[in-house]
């Protein structure tokens, strides 16, 4: 990890890695990540910057939101919005903000699901 440390607990499923920072660098993502079932690590790896900042927002499925695709880092306090697809009702927040709390800059707030509309069709 550029700029920080890891160290992992455990071998196998429920394994855990914590990450930190060195001095002068602020994490951006989770401080913990844990190994799930199917082998893979929960949650994105996080990165350490020289400013707090978050990177590029969450996915949603079926969702777009409207920070340009170019950006690739965001500073803490700013806001981007979700809209569903055409064809997807929105259920949840649609919302996220870049927050800086606990040691580190993370995505919040963002509740969406995306559910298919249904048309009933009658013969």
């Amino acid at each position: 990890m550029e700029n920080g440390n890891y160290k992992v607990t455990g071998d196998h499923f429920g394994a855990r890695v914590m990450y930190s920072c060195d001095d002068g660098y602020w994490m951006s993502g989770p401080k913990e990540r844990a190994c799930q079932g199917d082998g893979s690590w929960s949650e994105r790896s996080p990165e350490c910057r020289q400013k707090a900042m978050c990177g590029v927002p969450p996915q949603v499925p079926h969702a777009r939101h409207n920070a340009s695709e170019k950006v690739q880092e965001f500073d803490v306090d700013d806001v981007v919005q979700y809209t569903c697809f055409q064809g997807y009702d929105p259920h949840g927040y649609p919302g996220a903000k870049c927050l800086f709390f606990n040691g580190t800059t993370r995505w919040y707030g963002l509740d969406l699901k995306c559910i298919r509309k249904y048309k009933l069709t009658f013969t």
